[in-house]
């Protein structure tokens, strides 16, 4: 429950001495961006890894294939010719992130693991 995960943090940082300035903080973002109320993601439903593959294809195009043909440096026709070539990307290169208003995405000094 949202109670017990907010003891829980007040606990951690009661136990580690950490200021209450940084508390205060992380108790504001854990409320006003609902950090208890996470999305049901793709990877977290188990049976649709089980789902033969062209129904994830298919499911991994719906998903993906409108954010990818936004994007602004496609050559223009490049949906209906490679069409083949744009479903392989949504089923093998894309998958759901979720990114809060105040996670770091990218950090200076550090390696990009991912594309946003």
């Amino acid at each position: 429950t949202k109670i017990k995960q907010n003891n829980q943090v007040l606990s951690f940082f009661a136990e580690r001495s950490v200021s209450l300035d940084l508390y205060r903080k992380v108790q504001y973002v854990i409320r006003t961006e609902k950090l208890t109320e996470d999305p049901v993601m793709e990877r977290d439903v188990a049976l649709l890894k089980l789902l033969p593959q062209r129904f994830r294809k298919q499911l991994h195009e719906e998903m993906y294939l409108g954010i990818l043909m936004n994007l602004k440096f496609w050559p223009n026709g490049v949906k209906t010719r490679e069409g083949i070539f744009l479903t392989e990307v949504c089923h093998l290169a894309m998958e759901e992130e979720m990114v809060r208003k105040f996670q770091d995405v990218f950090l200076p000094g550090t390696e990009c693991q991912h594309a946003y």
